[in-house]
């Protein structure tokens, strides 16, 4: 029995088109799509079988026996009004047409071939009109070929409606008629039978080449996509290692008056955060930070533009500050004459008395003299936490800029850290609490770059940690 169903199966299969080797989601696919074209096309079909069992109705009122008329107006008025109901089925249930459509095709079918078959043994029974019987037997091989031939390709009843046809057909003629004649009947029947049934599985067969076809340029194209992305990928993975080879390699920087600590971490594979790091012939410490506007690729852009201008300037012995930022600012907007490109930007300068500070438009330099190396002890009154604010507008913005640096002195002010940072480690701005700079020190302090989790921002991150060595040697 187990090697009969597989035969079945298999004949089953080359019949339709079906392949065994078709993964789950590929026939799934082809079901959907098969669904699809069967809840596009039906209803549309339907209208001119609703007029054809409209004026059959209105034709066999007239031409018609007189014992047939009343099965036939009965026969045809009902699928006329299966017909007539399944647009209306197809907007009150738009989710469940593939169903309506099974069982409007299923009822109009059982409807057409049994009352024909009815009606056409009556016709043969009476035998006193040849006409009858042969515009019966036409109205039933033809209801008959129609029924096969729309029947929904996904709901198997294929077979049974043949079957059903040839029966019903058989059923009606009888078997009190010669040989002959009965055997010319059943090829007749078994001819209709099999030109409806052939054009169903052509028609299967075509649909299901079609979605083939559409499932493979759907493998293609996801593939194709798949490979963009990898390449991508890959170019911004290369990207990253020139914009990392192009960046400052300084990390710590020792010097005779401080020691700079540089924690930096992109969010993206691109950052649009920039830090320079350089220290002049005379000792001074200059510190540039910059945030540019956006994030992703054209930001990186940016931040890169800032790193050749300042690459220029490590070319002069002395560092102009102001000229620099004006620089800076004017490329960015001879750059952006289609769209602005524009970064917040602070330069910090640093030596043993003093410290400068330029911002436009960053976040201020928050200053501390101090922090408790005791976490416990963090309200110590002699640890004091600053900023300094400077005013300026962002570069890329306007032609003129309105540079306010402001200068801290040493000597009037204990200072131990100086801390410039970008949004992403300061997402407060310059409102930052106090015990917030107190535990980023700390965390600093015994953890390293590690102290960059505690932010838990969707955004570049970067910090210049800038610790006097008057005041470590004070404090070791």
């Amino acid at each position: 029995m187990c090697l009969g169903g597989a035969v079945i199966a298999k004949l089953v299969n080359l019949i339709f088109g079906l392949d065994d080797a078709e993964s789950d989601a590929e026939r799934s696919h082809l079901l959907a799509w098969q669904r699809s074209q069967e809840a596009t096309m039906t209803p549309a079909f339907y209208l001119p079988v609703t007029a054809g069992a409209f004026f059959a109705v209105v034709a066999n009122y007239f031409f018609a026996s007189q014992i047939t008329r009343v099965p036939l107006i009965t026969i045809f008025s009902l699928i006329f009004l299966l017909a007539a109901c399944l647009p209306l089925a197809s907007k009150i249930w738009p989710k469940k047409i593939q169903q309506v459509n099974s069982l409007v095709t299923f009822l109009a079918g059982q409807t057409a071939l049994i009352g024909m078959s009815f009606v056409f043994k009556i016709d043969i029974a009476t035998g006193d009109r040849l006409d009858y019987a042969v515009m019966s037997s036409g109205i039933y091989c033809c209801l008959g070929i129609l029924t096969i031939t729309i029947s929904p390709f996904h709901n198997g009843f294929l077979f049974f409606l043949t079957t059903e046809f040839v029966a019903l057909g058989m059923f009606s003629w009888g078997f009190e008629h010669p040989f002959e004649r009965t055997v010319a009947w059943l090829l007749v029947l078994l001819s209709f039978a099999s030109v409806a049934t052939a054009y169903h599985i052509i028609a299967f067969r075509r649909l299901r080449l079609h979605a083939k076809i559409e499932w493979t340029k759907r493998v293609l194209q996801q593939q194709n996509e798949r490979l963009r992305m990898h390449a991508i990928e890959r170019e911004l993975t290369v990207a990253r290692q020139v914009q990392d080879s192009l960046s400052p390699a300084i990390t710590t920087l020792d010097c005779g008056h401080a020691t700079v600590r540089v924690y930096q971490r992109r969010f993206d594979i691109l950052g649009g955060d920039w830090v320079g790091v350089r220290l002049d012939k005379s000792g001074q410490l200059i510190l540039a930070i910059a945030d540019v506007t956006g994030k992703g690729i054209p930001a990186a852009m940016v931040a890169q533009t800032i790193n050749s201008l300042w690459a220029l300037a490590l070319t002069e012995d002395i560092f102009e500050p102001t000229q620099w930022i004006k620089q800076v600012n004017s490329t960015l907007i001879m750059l952006g004459h289609s769209a602005p490109h524009t970064a917040t930007l602070g330069v910090l300068i640093v030596d043993a008395t003093s410290a400068d500070y330029y911002s436009c438009g960053h976040l201020p330099v928050f200053v501390a003299n101090g922090f408790a190396r005791d976490h416990h002890n963090t309200s110590a009154e002699h640890i004091k936490f600053n900023s300094m604010a400077s005013r300026g507008n962002l570069v890329g913005l306007f032609d003129e800029l309105d540079l306010k640096p402001v200068k801290l002195s040493f000597t009037e002010t204990p200072v131990e850290s100086l801390l410039l940072g970008t949004d992403g480690i300061f997402n407060q701005g310059g409102r930052i609490k106090r015990r917030k700079i107190q535990d980023l020190l700390y965390d600093l302090d015994q953890r390293g770059d590690q102290a960059l989790d505690r932010a838990n921002v969707d955004d570049d991150q970067l910090l210049i940690w800038v610790q006097r060595k008057t005041a470590l040697n004070k404090a070791a």
